[in-house]
Parts: structure tokens; sequence; C-alpha cells
């Protein structure tokens, strides 16, 4: 249920940083903080800034703050809206929040701001799941995405699909209660096409569902391949330090290592894997039952192998040659076949 209370929280995260900020958002904004800052809000300005003190109940100074002030409705809830930026101390952050929660204040929930901003018609649905897709964006490119989104490119394509789609039917509604009447209705064969394409837009926009997901959280790429044949070294090799341990014994890795990576703006999300090879070792086979699960949920996997041990045609089989990349290692110091 939504509540109309005012509410409260620090938005910057919880560390110790240069500045910190925290917001009040609702109907009692202003005569809450009104009792604890230097200045009388009720005399400034929408969207204006002002330097001045935040003090305790006891009229103790907690610190010199710079406050912005948005009257609702042109505030990001909608309602009237105070941001508090202050030192980045912790203490003093949680000092400023706990007074204002005195004053009458209540703790906002997690995300509540953005869901003022929906009930308040500010935003929509697909706008409010933007935010959380910028917050959390790797990349410039997912970055960009989800700014298009919180703009409303994707909620205007979703419209157009309602629009037409409540157009069709108020059509198929008029033949059904006026058979009788000569009115001017279009074709069946014309309702068919406009719903054909209107469906093959639907499925071209749920197609890049896998690619947004992939800007947002990063393309998973599985090295696997046999024991010693150099995956842990290219794992280290990219991320450009000692990740995994390097060893010329067969077997090191026992478990999947997972790692982050950024290579020309895209996160590659990395996991090095247990070598994969018949074995009557226990944890070993656990290992190499972890590496094909990790195969199967990768968007890509580089096999790799020794130019003298390359795997046979049945293994190779296993492999979706769309989404893998055969990597033949170690040809300076062996003697390499050719793969049937």
């Amino acid at each position: 249920m939504f509540n109309k209370d005012t509410i409260a929280a620090i938005a910057t995260p919880y560390a110790e940083s240069a500045i910190a900020i925290l917001r009040i958002s609702g109907n009692k904004a202003v005569p809450i903080v009104n009792q604890i800052f230097s200045k009388d809000l009720t005399t400034l300005k929408s969207h204006t800034a002002h330097y001045g003190k935040i003090f305790d109940e006891n009229n103790h100074v907690i610190d010199h703050v710079l406050l912005l002030f948005m009257k609702g409705p042109k505030s990001y809830t909608g309602e009237d809206t105070i941001e508090i930026q202050c030192h980045g101390s912790t203490f003093i952050a949680k000092t400023i929040l706990q007074t204002l929660i005195n004053k009458g204040a209540r703790l906002a929930q997690p995300g509540e701001f953005t869901y003022r901003a929906y009930k308040n018609n500010k935003i929509d649905l697909v706008q409010a799941e933007a935010v959380q897709s910028l917050i959390s964006a790797k990349n410039k490119t997912a970055t960009k995405a989800a700014q298009e989104q919180l703009e409303g490119s994707l909620s205007s394509v979703i419209t157009s699909f309602q629009k037409e789609l409540t157009d069709i039917a108020a059509v198929l509604e008029a033949w059904v209660d006026f058979p009788e009447e000569d009115l001017a209705f279009e074709s069946f064969t014309s309702i068919l096409n406009r719903l054909q394409k209107t469906k093959e837009k639907m499925v071209y926009l749920s197609n890049t569902f896998d690619e947004g997901k992939k800007l947002s959280e990063g393309i998973k790429i599985c090295i696997a391949g046999p024991p010693n044949a150099g995956k842990s070294t290219l794992m280290n090799f990219l991320l450009q330090k000692e990740r995994a341990i390097v060893s010329d014994i067969a077997g090191t890795t026992r478990d999947t290592i997972e790692e982050q990576v950024h290579l020309e703006g895209m996160q590659l999300n990395l996991i090095d894997t247990a070598g994969i090879r018949e074995t009557d070792e226990v944890i070993e086979k656990i290992g190499i039952e972890k590496t094909k699960q990790a195969m199967q949920e990768a968007d890509f996997t580089i096999y790799m192998a020794e130019a003298n041990n390359i795997p046979e045609s049945d293994i190779l089989n296993l492999l979706d040659p769309q989404k893998t990349l055969l990597v033949i290692n170690k040809i300076d110091i062996s003697h390499p076949r050719s793969i049937s």
C-alpha cells in the first residue's frame, strides 16, 4: 500500500568519502528539515542550493552542508524533496539521518524513492527498471542502453504495441456487435497482416533480451579443455594478474575460478575450470562435472588443447561451434596433428 508519509535515507554508498548525500521526500519534508537547518526553507525558491548548518536536537552543529530544495511536483518523486550534501563521514551521515527520523521522517525502504516516482506518474514501470539498470551498468554500452530506456525509448515501443492491438480489438468488437450494419471495416486479410507485423515486432523485441542481459551482466566466457593445456595461464594473462595457480602438474585446478575483466568497454566474466579427462579421483570428478556445467551455462567457450593432444572428434562434437573457439596451445614445443 502506498504510504504518503515523509521518508529519508542516505543516497550514497555507506563508506567514507568526500561527500555523502541524504534525501528526504514527502509532504512534511520542509517542516522536518526546517527544524534542523539554519535557514528557513519556506522562504527559499524551488530548485535552488543553499549553504548552511545542520543542528542536532541539542542545537549543536552536526555539519556544514549544502542543501538542495525541490518543490513537488517538479522533483524526482513528484513530492517536496530535499537533498543534503554533507561531509562523507559515515558517522556524520548517520547522525543527520537519525536526527531527521527523530523529527518525524521514516527510514525509506529499498527503492522507495523510485516507487514514489512511479506512483506519482513521474516514470512508468519500464523506466523504474531502467533506474536500477543504470545504477548497475558496468560499461559504456550498458549505460547508454539504460539511459535510453529511462528516457522512454522502450516504453514508447510497448505503448505502440498496446495502441495497435487496441485498435484491432475495437474493429473486431465492432464486427461482433454490429454484424448487420453497413460499416466500412478493414478486410480480414488486412487485420491478419497488421497482427502478423505486430507479432514480428514483439518477437524481435523479445529476442533482444539475451543481448540486453549480456550488456548489463557481462558476457560469461568459460575457459575449458584437458589438464595442463594452459587454461589458467590464459586466465592470468587476460586479468593481468596471478589469479589462478599455474603448475606443470596436471589437475592443479580442481574448482571453477571466476573473475571479471573489462575489454574495450565490455565486461567479460571469465571462468577458469578443471581439466577434462578420465579419472577415478573423486574430487577431480566433481570438478570436471562443474566444468561441463559451466560450459553449458556460458555464453561462449574457449576450449584449449595442446598441439599434440587435440581432442577427439567425439569431444569436439559436444561443443557448440557457434559459441566455441578451439585454441591450439604449445605448438612451439609439440608435434601437432590434424583435426579429423
